[in-house]
């Protein structure tokens, strides 16, 4: 019998010849280029509190957003927690385009790992600083992620999963030395178990915290990101998919965008022609976060200035040509272009046809769902009336906005008994590819129109 290394040595030294990061160390190339982001917006600002137990460090490292804190492992409540845009972005928006680069140069996987674990020591320095903690306080970590995110914080090449079959090297479920990954601290870290290529383990860690194991009823977890993430959980049988939906939720490719930060616009509304916005901090309009290009879209679809197929409407009372493109102005200097638009409909058609095909698998309709959870930084700050406008998801009698529950699925995972639940979640979940869903393709279609 043949032993093939899957992952193991993340834990110490490799006992097998053939380890999987000496395999990937030169994936074959492709001849797919990216197109690397500038990054130039500041880290969110620092949010703390009490000290009363034992710290824990948590973190959720997300395709375009990182999120990083100190939390209490008896309490679970927050001592210091900030966030931050990927430094990966420099290489690349999305999933594919990072996997593309590892493709493409053998380097790849080297960049995007330094790159992943400087910015986590940084945050996790500004934190201890800021509570006035030393790296040895910190008893345990729990570091979360999309498959992707994770495999390339290990140093495992994700080159396999961007081409059919989507091999996965490691679905991780395991504790790891922290310095054999980079990280100054702290000592050990649990890396949660994935589901599949993209599928991660920030769902099986959303599933833990919002109680998935209860096999009663029907509920839909949907993780609303570049890689949008949806689970379905009926009468216990559990079905999860992602979808890529871009970096559009995330403001980014998006004119005036700009992440949530204050004075990011987060809510339109228009009243007899005239544009109201409402920004983060209650600043000056400085740019259009995720909310609210979502709010800004269907404020301009209920007003008449833009159609049902995402056209702008050039008669419109708020139409503007900056560049030469047809826009609607949102405030000084901040507008929302054709372009935007379009961004925006890929996108939510790539979330609303994945929800619908999880629920045609079960021969479900979306009336019948108990509970539509929508999770995220970015779901928490959702209008849901705004949402059900412009298509995103569909009338669900009882919508739950339940913030970061990668997160506080991870921070329940400093427990060994949360530890052993996500393991078993992430066991009994199957997957749905949607590339190979014809059902999906034709919904993809279908949910660009505004109906």
């Amino acid at each position: 019998m043949k032993y093939v290394c899957t992952g193991q040595c993340l834990i110490g030294s490799c006992p097998f010849e053939e380890c999987i990061r000496k395999d990937h160390a030169n994936p074959a190339r492709s001849p797919k280029k990216t197109t690397p982001m500038q990054i130039t917006k500041p880290n969110l600002p620092l949010r703390t509190g009490m000290l009363r137990g034992d710290v824990g460090l948590a973190a959720d490292i997300g395709t375009t957003t990182v999120v990083v804190g100190l939390f209490e492992t008896n309490a679970g409540s927050v001592a210091a927690e900030t966030s931050a845009l990927n430094a990966q972005c420099a290489l690349g928006a999305d999933i594919i385009s990072r996997i593309g680069r590892v493709q493409e140069d053998g380097e790849g996987i080297d960049e995007l790992h330094t790159l992943i674990v400087s910015q986590l020591n940084d945050l996790t320095d500004q934190l201890l600083a800021s509570v006035n903690m030393k790296p040895e306080d910190v008893k345990q970590g729990v570091i979360t992620g999309n498959t992707v995110m994770l495999h390339i914080l290990a140093g495992l090449s994700p080159a396999s999963m961007g081409t059919a079959p989507h091999h996965v090297s490691s679905l991780l479920g395991k504790a790891v030395v922290g310095s054999l990954l980079g990280l100054k601290t702290p000592h050990t870290v649990y890396l949660p178990p994935s589901i599949s290529a993209f599928v991660g383990s920030d769902i099986t860690c959303g599933m833990v915290d919002l109680d998935f194991g209860d096999p009663s009823g029907a509920k839909m977890l949907v993780d609303i990101g570049t890689n949008g993430e949806i689970v379905l959980s009926v009468n216990g049988s559990i079905v999860a998919t992602a979808t890529a939906a871009g970096p559009a939720f995330e403001a980014v490719n998006i004119a005036c965008g700009m992440p949530a930060f204050g004075g990011a616009i987060e809510k339109v509304s228009i009243v007899n022609g005239q544009v109201y916005c409402t920004t983060i901090g209650g600043l000056p309009p400085a740019g259009i976060c995720g909310s609210g290009l979502i709010d800004a879209v269907a404020a301009f679809l209920r007003a008449g200035a833009i159609d049902e197929t995402g056209a702008i409407v050039d008669t419109a009372a708020n139409y503007c040509e900056p560049d030469g493109m047809p826009a609607l102005m949102l405030a000084d200097g901040i507008y929302l272009t054709q372009k935007d638009v379009r961004e925006f409909q890929t996108a939510k058609a790539a979330i609303r046809a994945g929800i619908e095909t999880l629920l045609e698998f079960f021969s479900l309709g979306a009336e019948e769902l108990d509970v539509l959870y929508l999770a995220g930084g970015f779901g928490e700050h959702i209008v849901r009336g705004s949402a059900e406008t412009v298509g995103l998801i569909p009338h669900v009698r009882n919508v739950q906005r339940c913030g970061n529950t990668a997160l506080a699925g991870a921070v329940r995972m400093f427990h060994e008994e949360s530890r052993l639940e996500a393991l078993s979640l992430a066991g009994k979940t199957d997957c749905l590819n949607l590339s190979q869903s014809p059902f999906f393709q034709q919904r993809y279609v279908d949910c660009m129109i505004f109906d």
